[in-house]
């Protein structure tokens, strides 16, 4: 009986990877910064964020850095509910994962003033949570916003400061402040019940999306004498009411009261109204 031996080489890896980001927790649309070391030299590599691709097919430095080209990788929140959710980085040519957990405190804001208002009323916009426009990975900062129901779409010209104003933008935290929008006159949007679509994709490739419900309506108006029994001579007066304006930036102007006969013929036309109250 003969001796016999088996003899067989195998490889195996003996160190570590690491992953660190430059923040466990914040918003949505907040910029993070991503190290990592000890993947293949030059090997591929991917992440995702719970269920988001964030990075796809980069490849480490020759050092087994993670990179993106030759930077470090950064990329922004996506947009995902508040949770906690597990980073996965993947060393495609080594088989090996690294995982890391992540918090998500706040969601994207579409604030409207009002969402429901009359033809030629104007809508303060504030929003926030979107992405940082760093002008790193991202210097995209206009919010494409549009209206649509079942069988069209506009575009909102959506703007900032004064009239005319300027298109409005996101600062670098990705805010948009004091914004405001004209609800198109009575011959372009017919009262009833629209969508308004906010979108912005960053020049690295994340999308981001808001909706809401918004309704076109009449302006509501009323009108009641203070007193329902008048004698000859007595001076009627009224109260006039509607549901629209007179906020900070929403001032009431002009208004007229006329009284007709039962035949419609004109009997008094009053002075101008130049100054509303707010109740």
């Amino acid at each position: 009986d003969g001796d016999f031996y088996i003899s067989d080489t195998v490889d195996f890896r003996i160190g570590t990877i690491m992953v660190l980001l430059s923040d466990d927790e914040s918003v949505v649309g907040d910029k993070i910064v991503m190290t990592g070391n000890g993947f293949t030299d030059d090997g591929e590599w991917n992440a995702t964020f719970g269920d988001v691709p964030i990075f796809s097919e980069e490849q480490a430095s020759g050092t087994g850095l993670l990179r993106v080209g030759s930077d470090t990788p950064q990329f922004f929140v996506p947009q995902v509910q508040p949770g906690e959710y597990t980073i996965l980085v993947w060393d495609v040519d080594a088989e090996l994962t690294v995982e890391t957990d992540f918090t998500v405190t706040n969601y994207t804001v579409l604030d409207f003033e009002l969402l429901e208002a009359p033809n030629e009323f104007n809508v303060s916009i504030d929003s926030w949570n979107w992405p940082e426009v760093d002008g790193e990975i991202n210097d995209e900062d206009e919010i494409i916003f549009v209206l649509f129901n079942e069988t069209d779409d506009w575009d909102m010209d959506v703007r900032q400061e004064g009239t005319p104003g300027t298109v409005a933008a996101l600062n670098k935290t990705g805010f948009l402040n004091d914004a405001w929008w004209v609800v198109p006159d009575y011959e372009v949007l017919d009262k009833g019940t629209y969508t308004v679509n906010a979108t912005i994709e960053t020049d690295n490739d994340q999308e981001y999306l808001m909706q809401l419900e918004f309704v076109i309506c009449g302006v509501h108006k009323d009108i009641s004498p203070r007193k329902s029994t008048f004698r000859i001579l007595d001076t009627v007066s009224f109260n006039i009411q509607h549901t629209f304006g007179n906020d900070a930036n929403q001032h009431i102007k002009g208004g007229d009261l006329k009284v007709y006969d039962p035949d419609g013929t004109l009997y008094w036309d009053g002075d101008k109204l130049n100054t509303w109250s707010k109740f």
